[in-house]
């Protein structure tokens, strides 16, 4: 006799249908498991997506701030280099100035002393 035969006969009809549909059962869960994964991936990816998209928008944003502040920046430092520049020369103009009036004093108290 096969053993095939014999397996077939002791375990019955329906125990060989359970059997087959327990291993069939198995594929199909296996395969709603793995449908399940993906939508939990997807609707990760997509989070993801989003936030990264979010992301590079406020970064845009930020690049555009340091632009502008950079810009500014070289504004300011010419300005500051144009005041020092008129500051020293008002310094030289004063100290010009002051040699002068005491100068002027100085022929002043000499033409007073003369005519005391």
């Amino acid at each position: 006799m096969d053993w095939a035969a014999i397996i077939v006969v002791a375990l019955g009809s329906s125990a060989l249908t359970s059997l087959i549909s327990g291993l069939f059962g198995r594929s199909k869960n296996k395969a709603d498991t793995t449908r399940i994964l993906q939508g939990l991936w997807t609707t990760e990816l997509t989070r993801l997506e989003t936030r990264v998209a979010k992301l590079e928008a406020e970064l845009g944003q930020r690049e555009a701030i340091i632009a502008e502040q950079d810009n500014e920046i070289k504004q300011l430092q010419a300005e500051l280099k144009r005041l020092k520049t008129q500051n020293e020369r008002l310094v030289e103009t004063n100290r010009k100035l002051t040699e002068r009036v005491k100068s002027l004093e100085e022929r002043l108290n000499a033409l007073n002393d003369c005519d005391g």
